[in-house]
């Protein structure tokens, strides 16, 4: 383990007391490309001066030494910080103020405040980095960048289908810190669907993964969208559902089911859909690797029907260095799935945002975990 003197400053270099650190990632010296989470989750909090010193782990594995740190800074005055940083030399990081916002909301079918379960999802960052408790009904964030235009509000109550507002456009409130009061929030849709007749009927076990995307830029990008994501069981008669997506969004769907994959778009079309990618090289190599999700705009007739191909099938045997079987080795591998405009994922492992909404960094770490153990252990 070693340690670093990282130094916090606003934008005219007055230090920052109270700036807290959390070191989410490790990028190798030899490898900077990528990326290598720390298991356990390495924090620091900034003195009078603006200093933390923070421990990192000297090799991000076996010998391959730390080159860069990934670091999240938060302050409720300041925009939040999330950047890589050479190890080099002692490292400063400067804090941009921002805009904060206080929402209260109220059930569309009952008029009545919403006094817990409230929560905001921004292009980009769902967790409590952003936004503090509710309290009395009342819901605040912390300092947001000025430029952050989308906001989508959601309740999540026990047995009680997920509220949605309708998408919010921050320009439209221009103060410093803003309120927005009393957001009606309703049910989403119930969103139906079903696997393409080619599969047989009875479908085996499978699961079927939701990303919804909303933004009220024309070209949307990672930082202008806000996505929910969600995944259903396949039911044996091909069919599946969602119990509140929200309305008025654009569906991205894909699957696994048994010996069956859902159907990547054409080349051609992945060069449209993704803004990270510019050559029909680039093109043809994703959809050749990886899984795409098939998009379906908000007025596609229900149910929608996901198209679905024939996978491959690998087999692999195991040994240690004297060629004798090795047992009980988990493997894994490609290929991964992609959504627009934004990263995706491994097929097949999906995750639900109402899971995650309000989990600190550490909850969330812990409950990743659990669910890459659950998926090794199921069959699926």
């Amino acid at each position: 383990v070693e340690t670093i003197q990282v130094t916090v400053m606003d934008a005219n270099g007055n230090p920052v007391k109270d700036a807290v650190l959390r070191v989410d990632g490790l990028r190798a010296e030899k490898e900077s490309a990528s990326g290598h989470g720390n298991r356990l989750m390495t924090k620091g909090t900034t003195n009078e001066l603006g200093v933390a010193f923070v421990d990192y782990p000297k090799y991000v594995y076996e010998e391959m030494a730390t080159g860069q740190l990934t670091i999240t800074v938060t302050h409720p005055d300041f925009q939040m910080n999330y950047g890589d940083h050479s190890i080099d030399a002692p490292i400063e990081i400067r804090l941009k103020a921002g805009r904060r916002l206080t929402i209260t909301a109220i059930d569309a079918a009952t008029g009545t405040q919403i006094k817990e379960g409230l929560y905001g999802l921004l292009p980009g960052r769902v967790g409590r980095e952003i936004w503090n408790p509710i309290k009395d009904g009342t819901l605040t964030s912390n300092a947001l960048a000025p430029e952050t235009r989308t906001l989508l509000l959601v309740c999540v109550r026990d047995g009680q289908p997920t509220l949605f507002s309708e998408l919010i456009d921050l320009n439209d409130y221009s103060s410093e810190h803003a309120e927005i009061a009393n957001v009606a929030m309703s049910p989403g849709e119930r969103l139906t669907g079903q696997l393409s007749d080619n599969v047989a009927r009875p479908v085996g076990d499978g699961r079927v993964g939701l990303c919804a995307s909303m933004t009220f830029d024309g070209n949307p990008s990672y930082d202008t969208c806000v996505f929910w994501n969600d995944y259903a069981s396949i039911k044996p008669d091909g069919t599946f559902e969602f119990d509140s997506v929200p309305r008025g969004a654009e569906i991205q769907l894909t699957a696994v089911n048994d010996d069956w994959v859902s159907v990547s778009a054409p080349a051609e079309e992945i060069l449209g859909r993704f803004p990270y990618v510019t050559t029909a090289e680039h093109a043809q190599h994703m959809h050749d690797t990886m899984v795409i999700g098939q998009p379906f705009a908000p007025d596609a007739p229900r149910p929608l029907v996901l198209e679905m191909e024939r996978t491959a099938t690998c087999d692999f045997t195991v040994v240690d260095n004297a060629g004798e079987a090795v047992e009980g080795a988990a493997i894994y591998m490609s290929p991964n799935k992609a959504v627009a405009p934004g990263p995706g994922g491994v097929i097949g492992m999906y995750s639900r945002t109402v899971d995650i909404l309000g989990k600190t960094a550490d909850e969330m770490r812990a409950f990743f975990g659990e669910k890459r153990q659950a998926a090794l252990a199921s069959d699926d």
